[in-house]
């Protein structure tokens, strides 16, 4: 629905029935937000989530967080203002946890913040013989009553409230922000006055050993429209699934840059690479006729020109740990539906790129 809305918007001149289009586009990413959150809320809570640490360089994850949310406050009109740490450190921690962590809590800033500016923000500090990293997201927003402050914790909570029906969510953000950071061994704080903003504090202890000398090393940004159309026509992908819209929003999507084809089964996708060569190969995971996505890919990296083609898994709602497991089984990269037209050309694009870096 989002793909071809996304579509049909790029077409429209007539102002009435373009916002008309542009409900269903927010709607469908409002109704998208939603699924992904109660699946990772299903996980934490029936299956659980193993933390794997490494380490981290925090000021390069910052950076990584506040270029996701820059597009989005500028949109709304909110200053957004990133302060790294003075001094560059990596510390021991899950890395996707904490980007999970950073990313709700500035999207929630980002949300509930009609005018003003929202902060991002690390610091160390020392207690008990002890470092500790604190990171802060601070709002001047609508607050959060102290009645309620304890009430903003609890899953679907928000839906029931006045405060939901004026600015759109479920609840589930803080619950799952809460739990990950739980899982980190650290502490979430709420500061928060009713009319004038919201400060929520992680801390994070990170011990007396940690490492500081680091290069300040620079994140790559969102590329602009006009780097991403050059010199990528001649790259060739074939994407491999068997819903037939699936097929044909991506085909409308990427065909504007690259030469497209599709395989509605894994055997006929065989058949075609054995007549044709791609740069890159979507594989939707859950295939329903014959092979499935992985047995697909598998026999793929036997065929030896394609031992070093990009093989990409296209997934539904996947959780962290389901993504993980599809890199473990043989995967290069992922792509979660629905898609988004303008992050699907550009991802594409950065995974063409990387392969050709590669050759």
């Amino acid at each position: 629905i989002q793909g071809y809305a996304e579509l049909l918007a790029e077409s429209l001149t007539d102002s009435e029935s373009l916002q008309m289009v542009n409900s269903i586009i927010e709607s469908s990413k409002r109704l998208t937000d939603t699924l992904d959150k109660i699946l990772s809320l299903s996980k934490l809570e029936f299956e659980g989530i193993q933390v794997q640490k490494a380490d981290v360089n925090i000021n390069d994850l910052l950076r990584e967080c506040y270029s996701l949310f820059i597009s989005l406050s500028n949109q709304k009109g909110i200053k957004f203002n990133l302060k790294l740490l003075d001094t560059p450190i990596s510390i021991v921690t899950d890395e996707k946890l904490l980007r999970g962590i950073i990313c709700n809590l500035v999207n929630n800033a980002i949300k509930f913040t009609p005018k003003g500016k929202v902060e991002l923000a690390a610091s160390i500090y020392s207690s008990n013989d002890s470092n500790y990293l604190r990171i802060l997201v601070s709002d001047t927003g609508i607050g959060i009553p102290k009645e309620k402050q304890d009430q903003i914790w609890m899953a679907f909570r928000q839906a029931s409230e006045g405060l939901s029906r004026t600015f759109e969510g479920t609840g589930l953000g803080l619950t799952i922000t809460r739990k990950y950071v739980e899982l980190l061994g650290g502490n979430i704080l709420l500061e928060s006055e009713y009319g004038k903003g919201s400060s929520f504090i992680v801390e994070l202890e990170v011990g007396k050993n940690y490492d500081q000398n680091l290069e300040n090393k620079q994140i790559d940004f969102p590329k602009s429209e006009e780097r991403l159309n050059q010199d990528i026509k001649d790259g060739k992908i074939l994407y491999v699934e068997d819903d037939e819209y699936s097929r044909d929003v991506v085909v409308r999507t990427l065909s504007k840059l690259h030469f497209v084809e599709t395989a509605a089964s894994a055997e006929k996708a065989l058949e075609m690479m054995e007549r044709e060569k791609y740069d890159v190969i979507l594989i939707d995971i859950n295939l329903k006729h014959g092979m499935d996505g992985v047995q697909l890919m598998e026999k793929v990296k036997k065929i030896p020109y394609y031992r070093g083609v990009p093989l990409v898994a296209v997934t539904a709602y996947a959780s962290e740990t389901d993504r993980d497991e599809f890199l473990s089984k043989g995967f290069s990269n992922y792509i979660s539906k629905p898609f988004v037209l303008s992050k699907l050309q550009k991802y594409v694009k950065e995974i063409y790129d990387n392969s050709r870096e590669t050759d």
